[in-house]
């Protein structure tokens, strides 16, 4: 859960910091091509993208590891250690 407030709040935190740095990208000095706008926007859409690639090989990675734990026929527990999650998958 300490993992996932975190994350949370780098999320927001970056989120805020576009919004200031996003109306210094565009001045109208620049216009109406925006060069440095453009080319900072395609650098960004480069790494979601490849943040992506990388989440889709990683979601695999751990499918496999948990197939492999359920064919050796051993329980894997939730950290509270009350539930058991045989059948989970992440969702590629």
């Amino acid at each position: 859960m300490a993992k996932r407030s975190a994350v949370i709040a780098i999320v927001n935190m970056l989120g805020n910091v576009s919004s200031t740095y996003g109306s210094f990208l565009y001045p109208s000095i620049e216009g109406p091509r925006y060069v440095k706008g453009g080319a900072v926007m395609a650098a960004i859409c480069f790494a979601c993208a490849s943040m992506a690639l990388l989440t889709r090989f990683v979601l695999k990675r751990e499918n496999k590891k948990l197939d492999k734990l359920e064919q050796q026929d051993q329980d894997v527990e939730t950290t509270a250690g009350v539930a058991k999650i045989n059948g989970f998958r992440y969702i590629l």
